[in-house]
């Protein structure tokens, strides 16, 4: 039985999913912690009159000492092996600790930021999945008394948890990092704040915001320590950790729905690449099906307490009207002649849209150049949701969401089935300006590429890992351009973490000697098949 090879080529028991963790534990990963296990002193291993001791006598405790138990000599090597390393540790964990409050406070004296999407929360909207809306709900029954609700006041408190909850999930997964990619010393507060990088820039910094990614984004770095410890390390369970996750991972922002694909095929690989014990396998996709299945209800039982009906959340008909509306021009009014509701709907629909430059046609008779159509486009979706269709069907009487889903799909399937080829064009121009612009996008899929095929001829877990967390991201932002959400907004989630494994990842992987690299997959073949692990079976 061949086990899963760790990084770096570990042997199959402590690299393949499933190995013991009391293996990984036992093992001194540094000099400092290799302290020998206690061993009886010159003293003691001879007597005083120059003979020899029998061996009982030289164990036999002394008359009214404490008899050494079995395990005493190993507990008391690892206290030594722990004083050993407290030093060092309180050095590192305390420089960080004192570097996140300084960097907490200098976040936190920007103070809350309300904006339309506190707005959204607060008017209890589908836009916005439930998790991040319990928490707010939560925090304002706690803290309404104390400071005035909806005030940027009443937030500081929530903003500082927020800050803080960011920057310890980007030391966790920074600290995965390290000890999983063999990265140095300071591999560990480098890669943390590269991925709090969102919290420092950007039009809405992430931590200040009263906003859903405030709590999707630091939830999204817990699960991905999860999914590296499970890979790198070759334990199911973490895998299965990871897995638990993905309810709340998908109740708190709608791109972590779209990594269900992805992580489908990750399974699908699992099962057919690496051939061997199927169980922890099929464990992972039944746990991976029952989160689906728990979304599935707990999202239509949501909607059926708040709105009345069991179903889905409202939204689709909203996201798929903006692209054709902004597409669209006064001509194809003609679509609707036979409904006056639809025609007179789309007429003030144009009417505003028009008299905000919110159209592609506003954009070239502007003269806008070609490749900064998507950008326009990019920045009139919010305007074209939330200050066009939204307040016209309110104004109109139309208030009830499920109302709205219908109308604005209605609408919006009409317009797209007149412009194909200009909604494709479109939704691909997204894509690309989604991943940051058609260079990040080469590079992005070259190293995809890679990744896939250093992980077919080698199928360790650097570049599974590294291979998944990028389909991730490569997912997400084809799904949202794909249902018409912002590309842009959907990657924000995923796109600071492929950057820091890339950096960290690609690197080990050019750099590690061939030599090193294969050694790995041969010293894995010796390991009994203990039925919890994932790795291949070879003769």
């Amino acid at each position: 039985m061949v086990g899963w090879p760790g990084v770096g080529g570990r042997k199959g028991g402590r690299g393949s999913i499933g190995g013991s963790l009391q293996q990984l534990a036992s093992v001194p990963s540094t000099e400092a912690e290799r302290v020998p296990v206690e061993t009886p002193g010159p003293q003691e291993a001879e007597p005083a009159d120059g003979g020899s001791a029998p061996a009982e006598a030289a164990s036999a405790p002394a008359s009214g000492a404490t008899p050494d138990f079995a395990g005493a000599a190993r507990g008391r090597a690892l206290l030594r092996r722990f004083q050993a390393r407290l030093p060092s540790a309180l050095s590192e964990d305390g420089t960080s600790v004192v570097a996140g409050l300084v960097l907490c406070a200098l976040l936190a004296s920007r103070g809350a930021n309300i904006g339309l999407e506190t707005a959204g929360l607060a008017a209890n909207e589908p836009f916005y999945l439930p998790l991040y809306r319990w928490l707010v709900g939560a925090y304002d029954g706690i803290a309404g008394g104390y400071w005035p609700l909806q005030t940027p006041g009443h937030y500081n408190l929530l903003v500082v948890l927020q800050i803080l909850g960011g920057m310890a999930a980007a030391w966790w997964l920074g600290r995965c990092l390290r000890e999983s990619f063999a990265l140095p010393t300071w591999g560990a507060p480098a890669a943390a704040l590269l991925l709090l990088l969102p919290y420092f820039f950007g039009p809405v910094p992430l931590g200040n915001t009263i906003g859903i990614a405030a709590l999707a984004y630091p939830l999204y770095l817990v699960s991905l320590c999860f999914l590296l410890q499970g890979f790198a390390r070759g334990d199911w369970r973490r895998l299965m950790g990871f897995l638990l996750l993905m309810p709340a991972l998908m109740l708190s922002a709608e791109p972590f729905v779209f990594f269900c694909p992805a992580f489908l095929v990750v399974l699908a690989w699992l099962l057919k690449g690496y051939p061997g014990p199927r169980g922890p396998k099929l464990a992972l996709l039944g746990l991976f099906i029952a989160a689906l299945v728990s979304v599935f209800l707990l999202e239509r039982l949501v909607n059926l307490a708040e709105r009345g009906r069991f179903a889905p959340a409202p939204v689709s008909g909203i996201h798929k009207i903006v692209a054709p509306l902004y597409l669209s021009d006064v001509a194809d009014e003609q679509l609707f002649l036979g409904e006056p509701r639809l025609r007179a709907l789309y007429h003030a629909f144009q009417s505003r849209m028009a008299a905000r430059n919110l159209r592609r046609v506003d954009a070239v008779n502007g003269l806008v150049p070609a490749p900064e159509l998507v950008g326009h486009y990019q920045a009139s979706y919010s305007p074209i949701m939330h200050d066009v269709v939204l307040p016209i069907l309110e104004q109109r009487g139309r208030r009830n969401w499920f109302e709205i889903d219908e109308v604005t799909r209605t609408i919006g399937w009409r317009l797209l089935r007149d412009k194909p080829a200009a909604w494709f064009s479109l939704t691909f121009d997204s894509m690309i300006y989604g991943f940051g612009g058609f260079y990040p996008t080469v590079f992005l899929l070259a190293a995809f590429g890679l990744v896939g095929y250093v992980q077919i001829q080698r199928r360790d877990a650097l570049s599974l890992v590294l291979g998944t967390v990028l389909l991730f991201h490569l997912t997400n932002v084809f799904m949202a351009a794909l249902l018409g959400n912002p590309p842009r907004a959907a990657a924000l989630y995923s796109e600071p973490a492929v950057m820091v494994l890339l950096l960290a990842g690609l690197t080990r992987l050019l750099l590690e000697p061939a030599g090193e690299v294969g050694a790995g997959e041969e010293a894995v073949g010796s390991d009994a098949d203990d039925g919890t692990t994932l790795g291949d079976e070879r003769s």
